[in-house]
C-alpha cells in the first residue's frame, strides 16, 4: 500500500511518519486490498474563529472502487485519528459492497445458464425440419 501525505501548511516530516502509521494500525486486515491512499492536510477558518485542520484521505481499493473521507478537527492529530477510523470504516463497506455486487452478478448469470439449458415447458415439443 502506498501511502501520499500532502501538507498545506509547513508541518515537520513527523506528520508524514504519523499518518503512515496510524492508517497502518487501522487497515492492517485490508492492507491487501488497498492499493494507494492520498491524505491531504490543510488549514481552514474554524466558525469559532481559530484554525482548525482538515484532513482529507481518498483510499484506491485494489479490485475496484474508492473510499472518501474528509474530517476537521481542532488539533491535526486528532483530525488524522478521526479520518483514519472512519476511512478504515468506509474502505471495509465498500469492499463488502464490491463483494454483495459481485456474488449477485454471480447468481444471475447462473441463473441464466440454467434457465437457457432447461427444456421448454410449453407443453409442446420443439418440431426439427421435415416433421410434421
Amino acid at each position: 500500500m502506498r501511502i501520499d501525505v500532502y501538507r498545506g501548511f509547513d508541518a515537520p516530516e513527523s506528520f508524514r511518519n504519523y499518518v503512515g502509521l496510524r492508517l497502518m494500525s487501522v487497515l492492517d486486515h485490508l492492507v491487501r486490498q488497498v492499493n494507494h491512499v492520498a491524505v491531504n492536510l490543510t488549514h481552514v477558518h474554524a466558525p469559532d474563529g481559530g484554525i482548525d485542520t482538515r484532513c482529507r484521505m481518498l483510499a484506491l481499493l485494489a479490485p475496484s472502487g474508492e473510499a472518501r473521507i474528509d474530517e476537521t478537527d481542532s488539533g491535526p492529530y486528532a483530525a488524522i485519528d478521526r479520518a483514519a477510523e472512519k476511512l478504515a470504516y468506509a474502505v471495509a463497506l465498500e469492499l463488502a459492497r464490491g463483494e454483495m455486487e459481485a456474488r449477485s452478478l454471480r447468481n444471475r448469470r447462473a441463473g441464466v445458464v440454467e434457465a437457457a439449458l432447461r427444456p421448454a415447458t410449453t407443453g409442446h415439443e420443439p418440431r426439427t425440419l421435415g416433421s410434421r
